[in-house]
């Protein structure tokens, strides 16, 4: 895989240098079938939450507008590859995120048109198994009876909350991160972080390039990951009638829940492996003394469950729960 995004003033964004960000295998499989002529009319990429499948999904709708097309990969230079990157190419459409059925039957409808500049249009749907019910239904209307010129791509990082119907309509394309060394290894080379704080965030993101591009490029994040950990500690020490008048408050942060559970359930592993006596393997190294006090005092079975019910908390959060109850849940089954 050597195919690059070029940006309009002809320099190379390292965010769309995909044979290094550990998406070969799933590009490798959509170029080939790109260049056999046997591109699906519908996919559907899924793979853990911030994994690349954006990206992935945004180069195969270049390769597919490409007018100078190599082995099923996108040359990059040309104009369509240009307009692609811009996101202005005219028959690139991309859904806004979560998808309503308002804004969807527009886009289907749109779709639906012939193309401007390319022999297709091609549909980028994102974070298909958060779409309302009405968006998807439209969207299967349209996977039934598909246009002849017309290709979408729909990502998912929860594809058992795709409808059975809409999975079924769609080539399924796995997109696996591409792990904590490698990116490590990205970030110090593409983006001059040194290699020790490259290596921490690889392992905080759990591995996963668009989580580590993200932090860098709003510092933020990171105090506002110490300062969830730290409110998680809190609540662990606290009475069980102060827990449950945090919730409230917790649950309002609707923007930061993603990543306040995602650090949370990374603080639970940690845990766990200190208590299984490897320390050196935590991501959370700051905590170290929080983690060996904590380790002490609970058993690795109360561990397992919190990281189990703090996993499930955040399933529900991106299957739209409602946020105070979810809080309210996890927090009660915290152990005193």
């Amino acid at each position: 895989m050597t195919a690059v995004i070029h940006a309009a003033s002809g320099d190379v964004d390292p965010e769309f240098r995909l044979p290094t960000h550990g998406l070969e295998a799933a590009a490798a499989r959509l170029a080939l079938a790109q260049a056999r002529g046997r591109q699906a009319h519908a996919s559907l990429l899924t793979g853990p939450a911030h994994a690349g499948k954006r990206r992935l999904a945004r180069w195969l709708a270049q390769a597919m507008l490409c007018l100078h097309p190599s082995a099923g990969e996108p040359c990059g230079a040309c104009r369509s590859c240009r307009l692609v990157f811009a996101g202005q190419h005219p028959d690139l459409m991309v859904a806004a995120s979560p998808l309503k059925v308002d804004s969807t039957r527009q886009l289907l409808a749109d779709l639906a048109l012939l193309p401007l500049e390319s022999p297709r249009r091609v549909a980028l749907l994102a974070d298909i198994d958060q779409a309302t019910p009405g968006a998807a239904n439209s969207l299967l209307k349209t996977l039934e009876e598909p246009p002849s010129r017309a290709v979408l791509i729909l990502t998912a990082s929860q594809p058992e909350r795709v409808l059975s119907t809409i999975r079924s309509r769609c080539r399924i394309i796995s997109v696996r991160p591409p792990g904590a060394v490698i990116v490590a290894e990205l970030l110090t080379r593409l983006q001059d972080v040194p290699p020790d704080a490259a290596m921490a965030l690889g392992r905080r993101s759990g591995g996963r390039l668009d989580w580590a591009l993200a932090e860098l490029e709003d510092p933020a994040r990171e105090q506002e990951r110490i300062e969830g950990l730290l409110l998680l500690e809190r609540l662990l020490t606290a009475p069980r009638s102060e827990r449950l008048r945090s919730a409230p408050e917790i649950a309002r942060r609707t923007d930061a829940l993603d990543a306040l559970l995602e650090g949370w359930i990374g603080w639970w592993r940690d845990l766990l492996l200190w208590r299984s006596g490897l320390p050196d393997a935590v991501v959370n190294r700051e905590r170290s003394v929080s983690l060996a006090t904590f380790a002490e005092a609970l058993s690795p079975a109360a561990i397992l469950s919190m990281l189990s019910l703090t996993e499930d908390a955040l399933r529900r959060l991106r299957a739209n729960a409602a946020p105070q109850l979810v809080l309210e849940t996890l927090i009660l089954e915290m152990p005193s």
